[in-house]
């Protein structure tokens, strides 16, 4: 029995050992010799080894390496089949370290030894298919002259030093011999096959190898990397049955703003005009309102209305449509639409000003209850300025500055004011606009999609002719008086529009406000000279106008009644034509305040001054009739020219639309053209019946149109420049000046769309020929006025309106001579794209030449392009599903993170020749590192700012603190303060944030703590508010260490 057995005293095993120190057996352990130091010894005396080993690991090999090289012939036979596979998975995880390259450099040249004596001095095959059957070898054994080391160890570090292992050392040579005979057996057995050259090929083309990789391998490499799952994940999106039919590009739209609603609740769809932008907006309500059964709200100009309800009545979807004047209404139900789960907005851009009621309605509809899905729809994201496209992506961002902070961008909003200081350059923007804007213009589309059909039917674009210039002479359609009137348009002093200016003792809030309202003077002033180059009839009105309303605030004002700013905008708007609200209307609002405080003579003289000059304009442009308007007779020679063809026809004033129509059908030989003027004041329903009277074929007009009532020249106002198809037309007329270029596109697009039936199209501009740079220069000079007051204090953007920039004057200027490049420029506005040429390039790579040898390409590895203006390493880093371009300027020693400069940087063709490593690897490393540890910082940072929680507003702060503090108290509802606490912590939009301020007001002149609980909970109940904030980023535990990032590969730029 073994428990029988007599003890027998225990001695160390390692006092067994041969004379050169190696023990009989190795297990190491670290009071013995480590199994790499064994072998070492034991190779020393021998000029042959026999090695046998499950896996190889590069490793393994940097501890004998020497010893390795001071044999005359080496054989290593593999266990493991997919050996290849292995070594490149190791290498791939391997960081790029200089010394792990120059250990790389080391084993490719001994595997690479010349043979000996007609021998070949290194041999390495693998044995068997692996997948533990019959032929799987597990071997593990080390032969040298004298000595069979036979045991546990793999030929990896930690086989040789770090796991506890057991290893026999044999010496004698009859067992020496026999384990020879069975390497030999085993060596020469049918399954043992060669794979040096694999393992040769593996490390040279690994990311420490001497491969020489092209710098396009690199960069389509770096595009798949990063587009892979994007790709995947539109390859398994489940296909619908559907009844929207869509170009190619149009589907690649819909596929990727499913994406980019599921991971930001918000997309914004801007490709150009006429890219049926509206069929992509109709796919993704089918997808959410139909299939997903989500309440959906679609909010869209008026004029609109009528399209995208025949729209979702063809496609059976259920949709409820709000148009856009009624959010802007002060009692506008907004409780009524909290419960919408999609929402499509359509031409966004109207929604550019957050000062606006549309806008905070719209605002508070988003923000009530759960987060909804928000797609914007928009040819003309940016008017004036980046914040435009700011506030539209504010909607569904909820008042959370850090919702993009997973993609680097800590604070939107000084994310685009840097941007913003930029002027938009360089893509200042495109980090964000790759995540969350599809924007394709009409070139990239021709470029990149060629022959396009839906419905198996072919669809093209027009060709558009050259620009035409109609001129006319402004001098001599005011008989001579341009310079007496434009002067005395600049000479009006306006005291109606800036009474704080008058004040006797000012405050410094009046101060500022008599800023603001020199600001309101610059804007009226503006308006009055676009009306001057519009129409001699639009001009004259405006001039009656301001005429009799100086008059009745000179009489208003000695009654006491001043104007106030709601009543300035409505000005603005009434000269517009955009409010019919009267003049007479308005004066009766005005507020009574105390006249004592004003310079009464000083404004009663200013406004007699006034009269007087308006007076002097009066009488020299009343007796101005249609004989002498030479820009009217350019037009009519125009529509001569083109006899029956359908035209369309814009100008910026409806005074300007009727007075052409009147004119057209005065004139014998063109009373026969059959013509409609659609502007504000056209109802909403009488709009969508001209529109389908004028395109019938556009508009898949329901009901016949009979040929006598069909129209074939329709003038419009701005009003039917957006979201209309009138591609019935071949022509289109700009009557007036272009004060705004994103409309002058937007008015293009009504015919310049995919599907035109038109093979060529003609777009035509009148300009004057004699007056234009004075009128341009005096425009200047006002806007320059006030540019400097908006500079100074920040004029309001909904005094602003669209502003005149420097960029507008210089489209005037170049459209006047017929240069279109100033077309392009706002078409695109700024490099205003996505990620799309990017993507389009690496499918462009799929289609020619397949995945798989961009798929092979070794995780690391890199390559070196000449770049003579930028110097520097391009570094792309991943973290689970998080992509990190960065780029290190060695010259200037700084790094960028903005990809669209990257892209610009490492974009090569196949042509392009590799250049020489000009950085050696020791600073390669170095630089490579300090971009991981800025990485590894932004993580940590986002962490952090997860684990603290999102940026609140001081309102928020204090009202939380407010409830905290008080909930513990005697009868309070612990779980209704609870709540609101909650509701409390989540970022808030500005709109919520006036009624929370209104809120705590209240609550410091009452210190009602039930009062201030109960308005809180009726104002988030309202509104459903609850503690469900999107995009939150959530706290993770696990730390995050450096060989969390991988190194996808890099390139020197030089």
């Amino acid at each position: 029995m073994y428990d029988q057995q007599p003890e027998r005293p225990l001695r160390s095993i390692r006092e067994h050992h041969a004379p050169d120190g190696v023990p009989y057996i190795l297990d190491n352990h670290a009071e013995g010799m480590l199994l790499d130091e064994a072998l070492r010894r034991l190779m020393h005396t021998s000029t042959w080894a026999d090695i046998a080993t499950g896996y190889f690991a590069l490793s393994g090999y940097a501890l004998v390496a020497e010893a390795l090289e001071g044999l005359r012939e080496l054989r290593l036979l593999f266990g493991e089949s997919r050996v290849g596979e292995e070594i490149a998975r190791d290498l791939r995880r391997e960081r790029y370290r200089a010394r792990t390259q120059a250990l790389v450099e080391r084993l490719l040249a001994f595997l690479q030894r010349p043979p000996l004596d007609g021998k070949e001095a290194v041999q390495i095959r693998r044995y068997g298919e692996g997948g533990g059957g019959p032929g799987f070898f597990h071997a593990k054994a080390y032969i040298v002259q004298g000595a069979a080391v036979v045991g546990s160890s793999n030929f990896t570090a930690n086989g040789l030093t770090s796991n506890t292992e057991l290893n026999a050392v044999h010496r004698d040579a009859p067992v020496v011999n026999d384990f020879s005979a069975w390497y030999e057996r085993m060596w020469n057995a049918p399954q043992a096959l060669d794979c040096k050259a694999e393992l040769i090929a593996i490390l040279r083309r690994s990311q420490f190898g001497d491969f020489p990789y092209t710098p396009h391998e690199i960069y389509i490499k770096t595009l798949y990397e990063y587009f892979k799952d994007d790709l995947e994940q539109e390859a398994a999106l489940d296909p619908m049955r559907s009844v929207v039919e869509l170009a190619a590009f149009q589907h690649e739209a819909f596929q990727k703003a499913q994406r980019i609603l599921r991971r930001y609740h918000g997309v914004m769809i801007a490709d150009s005009v006429g890219l049926g932008k509206t069929y992509i907006g109709k796919k993704l309500l089918e997808l959410f309102a139909y299939y997903q059964r989500q309440r959906a709200l679609i909010v869209c100009p008026a004029q609109l209305r009528e399209m995208w309800q025949r729209q979702i009545d063809e496609s059976r979807i259920a949709a409820t449509i709000l148009g856009m004047e009624e959010l802007g209404r002060s009692d506008f139900p907004v409780a009524q639409y909290a419960d919408a789960e999609f929402i499509l907005v359509d031409e966004s851009h109207n929604f550019r000003n957050p000062q606006t009621q549309r806008y905070q309605n719209l605002s508070r509809i988003i923000a009530s209850g759960e987060p909804k899905r928000v797609a914007l729809l928009t040819a003309t994201p940016i008017n004036n300025s980046l914040w435009d496209l700011y506030h539209q992506i504010a909607l569904w961002t909820r008042g959370n500055d850090g919702y993009f902070r997973e993609i680097g961008i800590r604070s939107l909003r000084q994310y685009v004011k840097e941007a913003e200081t930029l002027g938009g350059a360089g893509g200042a923007l495109f980090n964000l606009l790759e995540e969350v804007v599809i924007r394709r213009t009409r070139a990239f589309i021709q470029e990149h999609y060629g022959e396009m059909t839906i419905n198996e039917q072919p669809l093209r674009f027009p060709q558009r002719a050259p620009l035409q210039t109609l001129r006319y002479s402004l001098g001599d359609t005011y008989h001579g008086l341009f310079g007496q009137i434009t002067s005395a348009i600049e000479n009006l002093e306006l005291p109606a529009y800036n009474p704080e200016s008058y004040l006797l003792a000012p405050s410094a809030n009046d101060k500022l406000r008599a800023l603001t309202n020199g600001g309101i003077v610059g804007l009226l002033k503006t308006t009055l000279l676009k009306r001057f180059e519009s129409s001699v009839v639009a001009f004259r009105r405006s001039i009656h106008r301001l005429r009799s309303f100086q008059a009745k605030f000179l009489e208003q004002l000695r009654t006491g009644r001043l104007l106030h700013s709601g009543a300035h905008r409505r000005i603005l708007r009434l000269e517009e034509d955009d409010d019919p609200v009267g003049l007479d209307t308005l004066l009766e609002s005005l507020e009574v305040v105390d006249l004592a405080r004003y310079r009464m003579a000083a404004i009663e003289q200013d406004v007699a001054h006034d009269i007087a000059l308006l007076d002097t304009i009066m009488a020299r442009i009343d007796p101005l009739g249609p004989e002498a308007d030479t820009k009217l007779h350019c037009f009519l020679d125009a529509l001569r020219s083109l006899d029956t063809a359908k035209v369309v026809v814009f100008s910026y004033y409806r005074d300007t639309a009727h007075y052409l129509a009147a004119q057209i059908a005065a004139t014998p030989d063109l009373a026969h053209r059959r013509v409609a003027v659609l502007s504000s004041d056209t109802p909403p329903r009488e709009r969508q019946a001209l529109i389908e009277r004028f395109a019938p074929l556009s508009n898949r007009t329901r009901i016949r149109v009979d040929a006598g009532a069909e129209l074939d020249l329709l003038i419009a106002t701005d009003v039917l420049s957006e979201g209309q198809n009138l591609q019935d037309a071949g022509y289109l007329i700009n009557y007036d000046l272009h004060w705004n270029p994103t409309r002058m596109i937007q008015r293009n697009g009504r015919i310049d769309r995919l599907g035109n039936p038109h093979a060529l199209i003609q777009i035509s501009n009148i300009f004057p020929t004699d007056d234009l740079e004075a009128l341009l220069r005096l425009v200047e000079r006002i806007q320059a006025r006030l540019n400097a007051i908006n500079e100074t204090i920040g004029l309001d953007a909904s005094v602003l309106g669209e502003l005149v920039t420097p960029r507008t004057f210089n489209t005037l200027r170049e459209l006047a001579a017929g240069d279109e490049s100033s077309l392009i420029y706002w078409g695109q506005v700024s490099e205003l794209a996505g990620n799309e040429l990017m993507r389009q390039q690496l499918l462009a790579y799929l289609r020619a030449y397949g995945a798989e040898l961009v798929r092979d390409l070794p995780g690391g590895i890199h390559s070196a392009l000449r770049r003579g203006q930028r110097q520097g390493l391009f570094a792309y880093y991943r973290y689970q599903d998080r992509h990190f371009w960065r780029f290190y300027d060695t010259r200037n020693h700084y790094s960028s993170d903005n990809r669209f400069e990257i892209h610009e940087l490492i974009r090569a063709t196949r042509e392009e020749p590799r250049a020489e490593d000009w950085l050696d690897a020791a600073e390669a490393e170095r630089i490579l590192e300090v971009l991981a540890d800025d990485i590894l910082t932004t993580l940590h940072e986002q962490r952090g700012a997860a684990a603290l929680g999102q940026t609140l507003d001081k309102v928020q702060r204090d009202l939380s603190q407010i409830v905290r503090a008080g909930w513990a108290a005697p009868g309070v509802d612990r779980a209704q303060a609870q709540a609101v606490f909650s509701a409390l912590r989540i970022p808030l939009p500005a709109t919520f944030l006036k009624d929370l301020r209104a809120i705590a007001a209240r609550y410091q002149q009452e210190k009602d703590y039930g009062l201030l609980l109960a308005l809180l909970q009726r104002l988030f109940d309202a509104f459903q508010i609850a503690s469900t904030p999107t995009n939150a980023l959530s706290p993770e535990s696990e730390p995050l260490t450096r060989d969390d990032l991988e190194l996808v590969c890099w390139m020197l730029i030089g």
